[in-house]
């Protein structure tokens, strides 16, 4: 669950950089928002008695924002290079 959820927030974090023009160099420098949210959350999960830290979630957070960003990379940036390449 968590990496779906993580993939669809980067993804949407990743498209409002991009129609903003704002992508930040490097590009994989993103990846660190939905990171460091993840970590918030399972942080303050400490400070609740009927949840705990699991680390095996903030890897699934990080890896679905990975994910998020090379499937973004690949559809949209990439698509965008070539369509770019083939009108001149």
């Amino acid at each position: 669950m968590h990496f779906f959820s993580f993939g669809i927030f980067a993804w949407l974090l990743f498209y409002g950089f991009y129609k903003a023009g704002k992508i930040p160099d490097p590009f994989f420098r993103i990846v660190l928002y939905p990171a460091a949210y993840g970590l918030f959350i399972e942080l303050f999960q400490i400070l609740l008695p009927y949840r705990f830290f699991g680390i095996n979630d903030l890897v699934s957070d990080f890896l679905g924002a990975v994910a998020a960003l090379v499937l973004f990379k690949l559809i949209v940036i990439n698509r965008r290079v070539s369509k770019v390449g083939q009108s001149g």
